[in-house]
């Protein structure tokens, strides 16, 4: 740290973050308030002195008109995040980094790559990493009346219930690093209130052209899934483990594939036991028999149109 202390340091802020300590500092206090704007959700102010992990601004150029122009410089501990002359991009660059780094070293919680929504009172994670198809996937089952939990992270505590992560969904275009916020209620959905049990964790990344289809998984092959986008698989063993054990022992566990989001959201409600009338009419051709499966001690529906590979 010895190379980035040379740099006067004019104002900084801490938080509590899910257990974590987490500090920003900045060469110019002026930026101070922008910089809040990254600070995830349920956060608290810390007072504490000693920080779990720290972030560090070098202040470039404010005035556009300035000459010459001096870049600003976004410091991960030792590692540099981000050099550009846009501070936009600075508080999108911290946004962006906190929550995976609070995740690799909370004690309390154990966060999986994943889109989550509920229904009737059970949640369905489904993970991922990004470009797997998480958001789209999740707004989709959100339009059609799921309950909105998170579209990047399955906030699991020690016991396996998975908790609500408030942030909008972030809708990216191809190509796009950030995404373009959307709020829940745009989408004429409702944001979780509490912890619930998992029913069922479906690894379904998307395939352009594919239709819906899923197999089931063992335990075992569960278990790795989930530690595999565990953020702190490797920072924090001895917490995911556990947590990832017991999830996999108590829900269903499927894998496959899926194409147009769309097609995937009436079986991923089946999964649920939950027929919204909407997708589900009377005399639908989706109400013939369905095969059952015992899945992780639970018995689920497995699609009975579509036969897995």
């Amino acid at each position: 740290m010895v190379k980035i202390d040379r740099f006067g340091w004019a104002a900084g802020f801490a938080i509590d973050a899910d257990g974590v300590t987490i500090g920003v500092r900045a060469t110019d206090g002026r930026v101070l308030e922008r910089l809040r704007r990254a600070v995830p959700s349920g956060a608290r102010p810390s007072r504490r002195l000693r920080m779990d992990y720290l972030y560090s601004v070098v202040v470039g150029s404010l005035d556009a008109a300035a000459r010459p122009h001096r870049f600003h410089l976004v410091y991960s501990e030792l590692k540099k995040l981000m050099r550009t002359l846009d501070l936009e991009q600075v508080v999108e660059a911290l946004e962006h980094n906190m929550t995976p780094e609070k995740g690799a070293r909370s004690r309390k919680w154990v966060f999986v790559h994943a889109g989550v929504v509920a229904c009737r009172g059970r949640a369905l994670p489904m993970p991922g990493r990004s470009s797997a198809g998480k958001t789209t996937l999740v707004e989709a089952l959100v339009r059609a009346g799921a309950v909105y939990y998170c579209d990047q992270y399955a906030v699991l505590d020690l016991l396996g219930r998975v908790h609500p992560h408030p942030r909008p969904l972030s809708r990216r275009a191809a190509g796009e690093f950030k995404g373009r916020p959307v709020a829940p209620a745009a989408l004429g959905g409702e944001l979780g209130d509490g912890p619930l049990e998992v029913a069922a964790v479906v690894f379904t990344p998307v395939r352009e052209g594919e239709k819906p289809r899923w197999r089931a998984l063992s335990p075992g092959q569960g278990v790795l899934g989930l530690t595999e986008n565990a953020v702190a698989a490797r920072t924090r063993t001895e917490v995911v483990w556990p947590v990832v054990h017991r999830l996999a022992k108590g829900a269903a566990l499927l894998e496959g594939v899926r194409g147009e989001a769309g097609e995937a959201v009436p079986r991923l409600f089946r999964l649920l036991e939950w027929k919204p009338p909407e997708l589900e009419p009377e005399g639908s051709s989706l109400r013939c028999p369905a095969r059952w499966l015992a899945c992780g001690g639970r018995r689920v529906f497995l699609d009975p149109f579509e036969r897995s590979r």
